[in-house]
Protein backbone atom coordinates (compact mmCIF):
# COMPACT_ATOMS: atom_id res chain seq x y z
CA UNK A 1 0.00 0.00 0.00
CA UNK A 2 1.00 3.47 -0.64
CA UNK A 3 -0.16 6.01 1.43
CA UNK A 4 0.00 10.29 0.14
CA UNK A 5 0.36 12.80 2.56
CA UNK A 6 -2.16 15.53 3.00
CA UNK A 7 -1.38 18.84 3.96
CA UNK A 8 -4.81 19.23 6.12
CA UNK A 9 -2.46 18.59 8.71
CA UNK A 10 0.05 21.18 8.10
CA UNK A 11 -2.44 23.94 6.87
CA UNK A 12 -0.70 26.99 7.64
CA UNK A 13 3.17 25.81 5.90
CA UNK A 14 4.07 26.97 2.75
CA UNK A 15 4.55 23.93 -0.01
CA UNK A 16 8.45 23.72 0.34
CA UNK A 17 7.92 23.22 4.50
CA UNK A 18 4.72 21.21 3.33
CA UNK A 19 7.15 19.26 1.46
CA UNK A 20 9.93 18.87 4.15
CA UNK A 21 7.46 17.58 6.85
CA UNK A 22 6.30 15.04 4.21
CA UNK A 23 9.51 13.60 2.88
CA UNK A 24 11.14 13.64 6.91
CA UNK A 25 7.52 11.65 7.48
CA UNK A 26 8.63 9.65 4.93
CA UNK A 27 6.06 10.31 2.33
CA UNK A 28 6.74 10.36 -1.10
CA UNK A 29 3.46 11.39 -2.36
CA UNK A 30 1.36 14.39 -1.71
CA UNK A 31 -2.10 15.99 -1.86
CA UNK A 32 -2.81 19.61 -1.88
CA UNK A 33 -5.79 21.61 -1.64
CA UNK A 34 -6.73 24.70 -3.62
CA UNK A 35 -7.75 26.00 -0.71
CA UNK A 36 -7.87 25.52 3.16
CA UNK A 37 -4.58 25.51 3.14
CA UNK A 38 -0.97 27.83 3.01
CA UNK A 39 0.43 25.14 0.81
CA UNK A 40 -1.68 25.51 -2.35
CA UNK A 41 -0.32 25.38 -5.73
CA UNK A 42 -2.04 28.97 -6.40
CA UNK A 43 -0.23 31.97 -4.97
CA UNK A 44 1.03 35.04 -6.21
CA UNK A 45 4.53 34.43 -6.03
CA UNK A 46 4.19 31.20 -7.55
CA UNK A 47 4.23 29.70 -10.66
CA UNK A 48 3.14 26.74 -11.87
CA UNK A 49 6.77 25.82 -13.00
CA UNK A 50 7.97 26.43 -9.50
CA UNK A 51 5.11 23.83 -8.23
CA UNK A 52 6.49 21.29 -10.31
CA UNK A 53 10.05 21.21 -10.12
CA UNK A 54 9.60 21.67 -5.85
CA UNK A 55 7.51 18.43 -6.19
CA UNK A 56 10.24 16.88 -8.13
CA UNK A 57 13.00 18.38 -6.05
CA UNK A 58 11.98 16.73 -2.91
CA UNK A 59 11.42 13.38 -4.91
CA UNK A 60 7.30 13.94 -4.48
CA UNK A 61 4.40 12.50 -6.45
CA UNK A 62 1.39 15.22 -6.39
CA UNK A 63 -1.74 12.60 -6.20
CA UNK A 64 -4.23 14.87 -5.46
CA UNK A 65 -5.75 18.02 -5.91
CA UNK A 66 -8.92 19.26 -4.08
CA UNK A 67 -10.20 21.70 -6.39
CA UNK A 68 -12.14 25.18 -4.67
CA UNK A 69 -15.52 24.76 -3.57
CA UNK A 70 -18.32 24.82 -6.50
CA UNK A 71 -21.48 26.79 -5.38
CA UNK A 72 -23.12 28.13 -7.78
CA UNK A 73 -21.95 32.24 -6.96
CA UNK A 74 -19.98 34.36 -8.41
CA UNK A 75 -17.91 35.40 -5.15
CA UNK A 76 -17.08 38.71 -6.34
CA UNK A 77 -20.90 39.56 -6.24
CA UNK A 78 -22.81 37.06 -4.19
CA UNK A 79 -25.31 36.30 -6.98
CA UNK A 80 -26.09 33.06 -8.66
CA UNK A 81 -23.50 32.70 -11.61
CA UNK A 82 -23.27 28.69 -12.87
CA UNK A 83 -21.22 30.13 -15.44
CA UNK A 84 -19.04 31.76 -13.92
CA UNK A 85 -18.19 28.31 -11.28
CA UNK A 86 -17.85 26.27 -14.07
CA UNK A 87 -15.12 28.38 -15.88
CA UNK A 88 -13.35 28.54 -12.32
CA UNK A 89 -13.54 24.49 -11.85
CA UNK A 90 -12.32 24.60 -15.83
CA UNK A 91 -9.38 26.48 -14.47
CA UNK A 92 -8.75 24.24 -11.84
CA UNK A 93 -9.10 21.25 -14.01
CA UNK A 94 -5.96 22.90 -16.21
CA UNK A 95 -4.20 23.46 -13.17
CA UNK A 96 -4.26 20.12 -12.01
CA UNK A 97 -3.52 18.82 -15.92
CA UNK A 98 -0.57 21.42 -15.65
CA UNK A 99 0.93 20.11 -12.53
CA UNK A 100 0.58 16.49 -14.41
CA UNK A 101 -2.11 15.38 -11.91
CA UNK A 102 -4.32 12.71 -13.28
CA UNK A 103 -7.13 12.93 -11.09
CA UNK A 104 -8.92 15.95 -8.62
CA UNK A 105 -11.88 16.12 -6.22
CA UNK A 106 -14.96 17.87 -6.41
CA UNK A 107 -16.85 19.33 -3.94
CA UNK A 108 -20.74 20.21 -3.91
CA UNK A 109 -19.63 23.86 -1.80
CA UNK A 110 -21.97 24.83 0.69
CA UNK A 111 -25.15 22.34 1.74
CA UNK A 112 -27.54 24.54 0.45
CA UNK A 113 -30.28 23.44 -2.04
CA UNK A 114 -29.69 25.85 -4.27
CA UNK A 115 -25.47 24.56 -4.26
CA UNK A 116 -26.44 21.17 -4.34
CA UNK A 117 -29.09 21.69 -7.77
CA UNK A 118 -26.24 24.02 -9.32
CA UNK A 119 -23.58 21.11 -8.98
CA UNK A 120 -25.82 18.72 -10.60
CA UNK A 121 -26.69 21.07 -13.05
CA UNK A 122 -23.06 22.12 -13.72
CA UNK A 123 -22.00 18.52 -13.80
CA UNK A 124 -24.86 17.52 -16.43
Amino acid sequence: MQLTFSTTVCPDLLLPDALNVATEAGFNRIELFRTFSESSPVHADTSVRMVRERLDNAGVTLTGLNIRNITGRNSSKDERDLRYNMRQVEWDIHLSRALRLQCANLKGGDRTEEAREDFITGIN
